[in-house]
């Protein structure tokens, strides 16, 4: 059967599906959501659509095609955050595409849809607007659900003591599998505690900041770090401090052990955690080395 393709009609489709998995990709890596960033990463693939058009290419000149568009759509839409982050971002963009092309054909196959063209690693559907939007609402929502089933607290307790300005306090602690947060700037693993228990911790201007309904502000401490957090209420920034030490007890399978971890910063939030069952969320990759031993080990691997 022949398809007639449309230039317009086939960017505006890439468009619309690169910024839902250019979204999708920076909810699940936990990155900082700047519309416009994911306005120009889509665009770079609207314009990179256009290949189709060509006659067809060798597999080597189409892979290195879809590899230099995946690079620059992940440049423009996400700050820099090294070349690991890059890498892992660039990784996310091609995972999540295959899933919500599956996802998609599927739903397309379901409806019983005709006409399909793919040259040059672009497919083309001829499909109506309200059936095409339809399919990729419906991906798009399986894979939102997945990522909040993802992030629901789950994991081992265990007891954090963090001493920062002279003060001590404990915490009950929950190891959450899906807080991937990392400070933007130099990539610490990031902790999410209740604003209250660490109050004692925080100098004056630091407390105030953080109580702030609009907070960072121009007057915030510079020993707060503003770090991007989504969470079911919407996206926002929470401030994080550096412990002087933090210490975790009950992680690892000695319940006795003590950990010292290496680099990890504390977000805080005003609201309860969950359930209350615990009052501090430690991320789910972060580096220790026992108290009491010399040597050194890696209880999570970063990454």
């Amino acid at each position: 059967m022949e398809v007639t393709v449309y230039a317009d009609v086939l960017m505006a489709v890439n468009f619309l599906i690169d910024y839902l998995l250019l979204l999708f990709c920076g909810r699940l890596g936990g990155r900082a959501i700047f519309r416009r960033r994911l306005l120009l990463g889509a665009l770079i693939g609207a314009l990179v659509s256009l290949v189709i058009f060509l006659p067809p290419l060798p597999f080597w000149a189409m892979t290195g095609v879809k590899l230099l568009s995946a690079a620059a759509m992940v440049a423009l839409a996400f700050r820099w955050q090294g070349v690991r982050g890059f890498c892992w971002d660039v990784f996310l963009f091609f995972t999540v595409s295959f899933l919500l092309a599956g996802i998609c054909l599927g739903l397309w196959l379901g409806f019983g849809a005709g006409g399909l063209f793919c040259r040059n690693g672009v497919t083309y559907f001829q499909v109506s607007l309200p059936v095409l939007l339809g399919t990729v609402s419906g991906a798009y929502l399986l894979l939102t659900l997945y990522d909040r089933l993802r992030r629901s607290p789950t994991g081992e307790t265990a007891a954090v003591t963090l001493s920062r300005n002279g003060r001590t306090i404990r915490l009950r602690a929950l190891r959450d599998s899906g807080n991937r947060l990392k400070e933007p700037f130099s990539g610490s693993p990031v902790a999410v505690a209740e604003l209250a228990p660490v109050l004692s911790l925080l100098t004056e201007e630091e407390a105030a900041a953080a109580l702030a309904p609009d907070y960072p502000t121009g007057e915030s401490p510079p020993s707060l770090r503003p770090v991007p957090c989504r969470t079911v209420q919407g996206a926002g920034l929470l401030p994080a401090f550096r412990p002087d030490r933090v210490e975790v007890t009950g992680a690892g399978e000695d319940p006795a052990a003590v950990l010292l971890v290496e680099d990890l910063m504390v977000a805080v939030t005003p609201g309860p955690l969950g359930d209350g069952r615990c009052q501090l969320l430690l991320p789910a990759d972060y580096s220790a080395i026992p108290v009491r031993r010399e040597e050194k080990c890696l209880l999570y691997p970063r990454g």
